[in-house]
């Protein structure tokens, strides 16, 4: 589904993807927005030369990726720049009703910098809805960051735990850091101990696991390691907790009623079911070509 949204460009398309997922027992239904690859890039007013030459290098790299243009027209003018299709996105979504939260799949800015950060805070702060996050690859800092990065990261991301359960009214959402395209073992542990439990779950991911259905889109687009638990080219990223994360969702797959994840910018998991023994699993657009995913979760 296509929705316009009218800028001093033109119309702008935002396009919608709708989901239902059945959790048997339900009192009510939910209803979440995921948002995944927002790619954030900028600068700031004081940043060096460098910064500002970066961001706007990224900006004209996405953009080119993307493809977004007001009216359908192809022209400079009416190109929509990722930050610029990220907040229509926002102003999209903060008028919707009824929603129950904002599913947030990884790589919410592009590369590490304080002004990304902070862009990307103001970005979930401005939604004024419960946010459940589960950072990307793209969403690190490493040791020898400056202090203001830094700040800016635990203002945005916390202590950015490994794993996390969100307990609802009849099902559990799970989130788990897998950016990197590998999974712990303590993440394996904390989702055996989830999974004991006999409660439906929602599974959050960044990179997708592998399945059939997202191997026949991935692989031709981007080759081998974009998913956890990839048996094509296995390399040091790839676990034995990987690959055993993976068989625990196919194994369970009745109690974990989805897996939604981004990372691979494509949409997957909406034109078939999984082939038979793997997890129901769905991967979506990213946010800088202004894509969504309303999932709604009823019994």
């Amino acid at each position: 589904m296509h929705m316009k949204i009218h800028t001093e460009k033109g119309a702008v398309e935002l396009c919608e993807q709708v989901t239902e997922i059945t959790v048997p027992g339900l009192s009510r239904e939910y209803t979440f927005v995921q948002v995944t690859d927002l790619h954030i890039m900028c600068h700031e007013e004081g940043d060096s030369p460098e910064a500002v030459e970066l961001a706007e290098a990224r900006k004209r790299f996405w953009a080119l990726q993307a493809g977004v243009f007001a009216d359908g027209i192809d022209s400079e003018e009416t190109r929509i720049y990722p930050v610029e299709a990220c907040e229509l996105l926002a102003e999209h979504i903060r008028g919707m009703d009824g929603i129950d939260g904002v599913f947030f799949t990884g790589d919410t800015v592009d590369y590490p910098s304080a002004a990304n950060f902070r862009r990307a805070k103001r970005f979930l702060k401005s939604l004024g809805k419960k946010c459940y996050i589960v950072p990307g690859n793209h969403d690190a800092v490493e040791g020898d960051a400056d202090d203001d990065m830094k700040a800016a990261f635990y203002d945005l991301f916390g202590d950015v735990p490994e794993y996390f359960a969100e307990e609802m009214d009849g099902f559990d959402i799970l989130g788990f850091s897998d950016g990197s395209i590998s999974i712990t073992e303590s993440q394996v542990k904390f989702l055996e101990e989830r999974l004991s439990l006999s409660r439906p779950v929602i599974i959050l991911l960044h990179a997708p696991v592998f399945t059939e259905v997202t191997r026949e889109k991935v692989y031709p687009y981007w080759g081998y390691n974009w998913m956890v638990g990839d048996p094509g080219k296995p390399e040091e990223k790839q676990t034995e907790a990987g690959f055993r994360f993976r068989d625990l969702l196919c194994e369970h797959r009745d109690k974990v009623r989805a897996v939604i994840t981004g990372h691979v910018h494509l949409w997957s998991g909406d034109e078939c079911p999984p082939a038979e023994g793997d997890v129901l699993q769905y991967t979506t657009n990213p946010a800088f070509q202004g894509c969504y995913r309303i999932v709604k979760i009823h019994g």
